[in-house]
C-alpha cells in the first residue's frame, strides 16, 4: 500500500496502524492525495500493478474509501481468525 502511494501519486501520503487489542483485528492505512479509486486491475501489466491484489490476498478484509482531500486504503488483519485457523490455512 505504501509503494502504491509512492509510485501512482504524487505528493506522497500518510500511513496509519491501530492495533487496540488482542480480538480486534489490526488495521492499517494508507492516505493520499490522488483523487483515482483504488482497484484490482483485471490484467495487471508485465511489471508492477500486484500491489492490491497481493493486499486482497493477505488480509482478512480491504478496501478503499474516497475523501475530499482523495482516498485512504485500508487492510485488516483478523488475528483471532488465524489464530484459530488450521496450520495449512494460516499462510493464506
Amino acid at each position: 500500500m505504501v509503494t502504491n502511494v509512492i509510485v501512482h501519486t504524487d505528493g506522497g501520503g500518510e500511513m496509519r496502524a491501530w492495533d487496540p487489542t488482542p480480538d480486534v483485528p489490526f488495521r492499517v492505512e494508507v492516505e493520499d492525495r490522488s483523487p483515482a479509486p483504488a482497484v484490482i486491475p483485471d490484467l495487471a501489466p508485465e511489471v508492477g500493478g500486484r500491489g492490491l491484489a497481493i493486499v486482497a490476498s493477505v488480509s482478512d478484509d480491504w478496501g478503499s474509501e474516497q475523501n475530499p482531500h482523495g482516498k485512504t486504503v485500508w487492510a485488516e488483519f483478523d488475528r483471532d481468525k488465524r489464530r484459530t485457523a488450521a496450520p495449512d490455512e494460516r499462510n493464506r
